[in-house]
């Protein structure tokens, strides 16, 4: 009777929606790490969504410039997420101005883009961390559209596993370009079309993480 009264209150406690303000501990962690690991593998925005395939389609041919990439642009975007959640929570939703989203999105970007390449000093010196580019990122924007109405589990689990999904899309592209250089791929499949295609079984490959996690 004791242990069915218990299962009883820690369901009514951890209802859908209800994390914020009164689950426990545990059961906020596992929904965070389910988030996580379905963005980062299963549902990876570079590669499902195609956001931000870009840079590692035609980013930089070593590993290290590549991390740096990886890194100011999940600042960036963790950044954003933490800054636009707010001003969700405390102002559009409040006041009914949820019409205002894409511009607030916008404006946060633009002024958190120049602080990577200042943060790097002549390290961020990359043509890819340019504040234009990491405007026009669609990884930092979707991303943005993505959390947008989520909670804060939701957003923050979401947002790291985007980072670290896209770190290891750019980290594996990066490393594969000399194999795909040096390799005998017919006249027409060279350059962009093999990168395609390879990036199309690459996601095939992460599908298989699907579930996982739950």
């Amino acid at each position: 009777m004791i242990a069915e009264m218990t299962s009883l209150r820690v369901k009514r406690r951890c209802r859908p929606g209800r994390l914020r303000t009164g689950c426990y501990y545990n059961s906020g962690m596992q929904g965070f790490a389910a988030i996580l690991i379905g963005a980062a593998l299963a549902n990876n925005a570079a590669l499902a969504y195609l956001l931000g395939l870009d840079p590692a389609l035609h980013g930089e041919r070593r590993l290290l410039d590549a991390a740096r990439l990886a890194l100011a642009t999940g600042g960036v975007l963790v950044a954003a997420a933490i800054v636009c959640w707010l001003i969700e929570r405390f102002l559009l939703t409040p006041f009914d101005l949820d019409w205002l989203h894409a511009l607030v999105w916008l404006l946060v970007v633009t002024a958190l883009a120049p602080w990577p390449r200042a943060l790097l000093g002549r390290h961020g010196s990359l043509p890819a961390l340019s504040p234009l580019l990491l405007i026009g990122n669609g990884l930092v924007l979707g991303a943005l559209a993505l959390n947008a109405h989520a909670g804060f589990i939701a957003m923050a689990g979401r947002t790291l596993g985007i980072v670290i999904g896209f770190g290891i899309v750019l980290l594996l592209f990066t490393a594969m370009h000399d194999r795909l250089n040096d390799a005998d791929v017919p006249a027409p499949f060279r350059g962009t079309p093999i990168l395609l295609i390879t990036a199309a079984i690459m996601a095939l490959a992460f599908m298989g993480f699907t579930g996982f996690g739950r």
